[in-house]
């Protein structure tokens, strides 16, 4: 399932980012088996496999675009930040979704989880990996997949809380926060690895919390626009 077209999946490329830079590519690979050793026990508690996947479709010349899988550790993070300030909602979207990690480690705190892939052969992958674990928890019925720019096909009509890996550049960016300008319900908005939160800033509002657990992650609560939008709560400081 994959595609060897995509720009970091040729051995050449990988053979070239070596060349250029071969102790980054080293210290990426160490890294990135560490993080695998550390989740393991995580994907066995759920069930699923969404290690070591992701990471054949990195291009290091995107050096602030990550397409990997995202810490459970970081995960875990914001799960205490949305108790902590009781942030709630019916519906998840993870925006660059890869293979959903985010959608089945949070799949009991929300009615609906969705997540957005635009990179055909990861979709085609996270939707296998579906198929065989679905009917292993209830709650993963909740979750679906679909192949869509994110930036665009995200519903904003209802309360939601949206997860970014920083799986794009300032220019999709601006794109989905001229959309979460016009939403009508509030948007909890977590960015982990946040290289581009100045676009959001700058569009949207200032972050309302900074935490770091892994990965630095700013949290921003964009405000609906409808008449059922929340006030919402007055956020303190809150360490992972």
């Amino acid at each position: 399932m994959i595609d060897k077209n995509h720009p970091g999946a040729s051995l050449k490329n990988r053979l070239r980012r070596f060349r250029r830079a071969p102790l980054q590519v080293i210290m990426h690979r160490v890294h990135r088996y560490r993080r695998n050793l550390l989740d393991a026990p995580h994907e066995w508690r759920l069930g699923i496999r969404t290690s070591g996947v992701i990471s054949q479709f990195i291009d290091q010349n995107e050096q602030n675009v990550r397409c990997e899988s995202v810490s459970y550790r970081t995960l875990d993070g914001i799960g205490r930040h949305m108790t902590a300030h009781g942030i709630t909602a019916p519906r998840f979207a993870d925006l660059g979704a890869g293979l959903g990690r985010p959608l089945y480690f949070f799949a009991s705190r929300f009615e609906e989880l969705i997540g957005y892939e635009l990179i055909a052969p990861i979709h085609a992958m996270a939707l296998a990996e579906f198929a065989r674990v679905r009917a292993r928890r209830p709650e993963f019925a909740r979750i679906s997949f679909e192949c869509a720019d994110a930036t665009t096909a995200v519903p904003l009509d209802r309360p939601l809380v949206a997860f970014l890996f920083n799986p794009f550049g300032p220019k999709p960016m601006a794109r989905l926060c001229e959309r979460l300008r016009r939403a009508q319900s509030d948007v909890h908005l977590y960015y982990v690895n946040p290289q581009f939160a100045d676009v959001i800033a700058d569009s949207v509002g200032p972050r309302a919390d900074t935490f770091r657990s892994d990965f630095a992650v700013a949290y921003f609560h964009i405000r609906g626009t409808g008449p059922d939008a929340a006030a919402g709560p007055k956020f303190a400081p809150f360490a992972a």
